[in-house]
């Protein structure tokens, strides 16, 4: 005797319907039933596979970004390495600059107060020569 749904069949022979087209009914309708169970069995079945796919695919992402990220940070501080050897080098070349500059501000200070110092003794010499100063 196939599957049948007795509450269906009932409410058919109430509504007037012969025993046999309400166990027929009944029967068609608790396999139809029984194919929906079973489809929505197995689109339970591929909800948990695409989950269990979706899983793996988002942990071999992260196993890729997480590879790729370290290898950029090898590659910044390489290149953060090679820009502070770099400014080292620029730092010493100003500094050498830097002293030249300061001697240079030392010779022109002394050539000033030679010059003033020359002015002055020229001025007093005219002076005296002229007989401005007495």
């Amino acid at each position: 005797m196939a599957l049948q749904l007795g509450a269906l069949r009932d409410a058919l022979r109430e509504a007037g319907a012969s025993d046999e087209l309400a166990r027929k009914a009944s029967e068609e309708v608790a396999g139809y039933e029984h194919r929906f169970s079973g489809i929505e069995q197995k689109i339970e079945a591929l909800d948990r596979k695409m989950d269990q796919r979706f899983a793996a695919v988002d942990a071999k992402m992260d196993q890729r970004f997480a590879a790729v990220d370290a290898k950029m940070d090898q590659r910044f501080a390489a290149v953060d390495a090679k820009m502070d050897q770099r400014f080292a080098l620029i730092d010493q070349r100003f500094a050498v600059v830097n002293t030249r500059f300061a001697e240079a501000h030392g010779r022109i200070n002394l050539l000033t107060w030679m010059v003033t110092f020359n002015l002055a003794l020229t001025a007093l010499v005219l002076g005296k020569l002229f007989g401005v100063i007495g």
